[in-house]
């Protein structure tokens, strides 16, 4: 049992006893007997008391009070009363109650023996020591017998109650064990129950487990796989794009120059178709290398400061002789408001807008193509660039515009016929756009003209915005007398260092160097570019990145540790990707050029080197 089932029989046990000493007391009284009537009221008060303290849980040493209470008082009362009258047989019934007083626990023997062995002390004491009567009162022989055979019965009286409670108790408390134990059994019942399923689902979760092992051990491999054949596709990209831009380069630049020659009328136009034919050869194969790019997920987008402006206007420039000789309207309308600068990918960006406008002067005979840059401020607080290409060109049927964003896909086969074309220009932009946070739409009529709409998530720069919005007409007096002229030489005079390995390459720069009025020094490969570097001085390094023994890259990085007036270098290589360009960059170049280059880039690249030179 535990200790409150103690304390609540110590109580009950209590209260039979006080019942039956208020007996004795009314006893004492009427016969006079006032000694033993004090003892007995003052133990029935200070057991009261004790019974109290019990019931509100605060006396410490319960079982031994109780056990020295009633002893004293047993003591007492025998020497108040005598031994005849006895009053000794009340030991009787402590000795039977003290097991109610003790707990079950595992010292319970040792506390019985102990209390026992202090009633029966008192017990002795009361039987060798009390006289047999009282010396303290007076009573008569008939008080000795009635008070022998009143406490007697009383004594009787308490045994049996005492039995009767033990006797319940135990039957109560071997219920309470039947109850727990079925309990304790069913509960028993249903852990294994529990058990026996967490066991089973231990082991499929164990199998499960070695299942996704296993698993992840193909997945990795299969990843791996996948790694080194994206990795082997990218490689495989861009030794295909070195390789065909390198004999493009030849193609197109030697046609440049065959075009600057005196021809006559038809072998004008011969040149022409060779030129426009390398011209869409490039297009196209600039196209397939960036769709293969976007769908593997190799392509990275740049996050830099960049002046709207001037990307506005360098697209513009790039499409002011084509506007000019299709006699359109080529216009750029910039909204006021709109920043100075954002940060972002102006690299992608030129590009998606140099499409747009490639297929808008493309599809347009008369009339105009129009360009306009707008910005808004969200509510979310991003901020977005929005552009907008409008022509007045020959428009797209309602119900073909589902094509103009698949791959591959073009509007209908004559389009393809008449125009030419991969289908990827408009795939390529949705997807460009995309991965700088923004859509694309067109709204189009057929014979009335075509507009494509998108947007582009852009932080705002560093510059104030523009107060005022500008509407630009195209800039074709700016190069409409920009051809190969020696006098480009003499207003922007420089000594330049050619370093190249192929042949045709070489034959090509220096031929176009020529007819700008340049007589560059030429180096096969980086360490001869070294030596030649080392014995003069140069302003302008056009450095190609491939070249045997000593490659671009390690040759600029050598030249910046040169203790010497450091060149302006201009990479002008056939690798064409966003890495190379970086690359060439990071190892300290100040310009890049991709081959096949046209005369125009080559020009304003050297313009810009002139400038640059001349602050220092």
């Amino acid at each position: 049992m535990n200790t409150k089932q103690i304390y609540d029989r110590t109580i009950q046990v209590g209260l039979v006893t006080e019942l039956n000493c208020a007996v004795i007391l009314a006893f004492n009284i009427i016969q006079g007997l006032y000694i033993s009537a004090a003892i007995l009221a003052g133990f029935m008060f200070f057991g009261g008391i004790l019974l109290f303290a019990i019931k509100e849980g605060k006396v410490k040493y319960t079982k031994f009070l109780i056990v020295v209470l009633v002893n004293l008082h047993l003591l007492l009362s025998c020497f108040a009363e005598g031994l005849k009258i006895g009053g000794y047989v009340f030991f009787l019934p402590l000795l039977f109650s003290i097991p109610f007083f003790v707990e079950n626990k595992k010292n319970f023997n040792k506390e019985i023996l102990a209390l026992s062995l202090l009633t029966i002390i008192c017990f002795c004491t009361c039987v060798f020591l009390v006289p047999e009567y009282s010396s303290w009162q007076n009573i008569s022989a008939e008080q000795y017998t009635s008070n022998f055979y009143l406490n007697t019965i009383t004594a009787v009286i308490l045994s049996s109650v005492i039995s009767y409670l033990s006797v319940r108790s135990e039957r109560k408390f071997n219920a309470i064990l039947r109850s727990e134990k079925n309990s304790a059994e069913v509960l028993y019942a249903e852990l294994k129950l529990k058990s026996d399923e967490l066991e089973k689902k231990s082991t499929e979760l164990k199998l499960q487990t070695e299942n996704l092992q296993k698993l992840n051990i193909e997945l990795e491999k299969e990843r791996k796989k996948a790694d080194d054949a994206n990795k082997a596709k990218s490689e495989f990209l861009a030794t295909m794009s070195h390789e065909i831009r390198t004999p493009m380069n030849g193609i197109i630049g030697m046609t440049s120059l065959l075009a600057e020659s005196p021809l006559n009328q038809e072998q004008q136009e011969y040149v022409g178709t060779v030129a426009n034919s390398g011209q869409s050869l490039l297009a196209i194969i600039n196209d397939i290398l960036d769709f293969s790019k976007i769908e593997s997920g190799n392509l990275e987008l740049e996050s830099i400061e960049f002046k709207i402006r001037n990307t506005i206007e360098d697209i513009i420039d790039l499409f002011a002789f084509t506007a000019e000789e299709k006699g359109l309207e080529l216009l750029y309308v910039i909204a006021p408001g709109t920043p100075e600068s954002v940060i972002g990918d102006s690299l992608r960006l030129r590009q998606v807008l140099l499409n747009l406008l490639s297929n808008s002067l493309k599809f347009t005979r008369k009339g105009r193509v129009i360009l306009s840059v707008g910005f808004n401020r969200k509510n979310n607080g991003e901020n977005e660039l929005t552009f907008e290409v409008k022509d007045t060109g020959i428009g797209i049927p309602e119900s073909k515009r589902h094509k103009l964003f698949n791959a591959f896909s073009q509007v209908d086969s004559s389009t393809t016929r008449q125009y030419g074309g991969t289908g990827l220009g408009l795939v390529i932009c949705q997807r460009l756009v995309q991965m700088m946070g923004g859509e694309i739409i067109v709204e189009s009529e057929e014979g009335v003209g075509s507009t494509f709409k998108f947007s582009i998530k852009a932080p705002v720069g560093s510059l104030a915005s523009t107060e005022e919005g500008s509407v630009v007409a195209n800039k074709r007096e700016r190069f409409k007398d920009q051809v190969l002229s020696e006098e480009t030489a003499l207003h922007y005079p420089l000594n330049i260092l050619l370093v190249e390995d192929n042949l045709v390459n070489q034959k090509l720069a220096l031929k176009v160097l020529n007819k700008l009025g340049y007589n560059p020094d030429l180096a096969n490969n980086g360490r001869e570019g070294l030596d030649l570097i080392k014995s003069r001085q140069y302003d302008v390094v056009l450095m190609d990145i491939l070249m045997p023994e000593l490659d671009g890259i390690e040759t600029t990085k050598r030249i910046r540790q040169m203790d010497l007036k450091q060149p302006h270098i201009i990479a002008m290589t056939a690798n064409a990707f966003p890495e190379d360009k970086e690359a060439c960059f990071s190892a300290g170049m100040n310009d890049y050029i991709t081959k096949p280059f046209n005369l125009q880039t080559l020009v304003l690249a050297l313009q810009a080197a002139f400038a640059i030179l001349s602050e220092v």
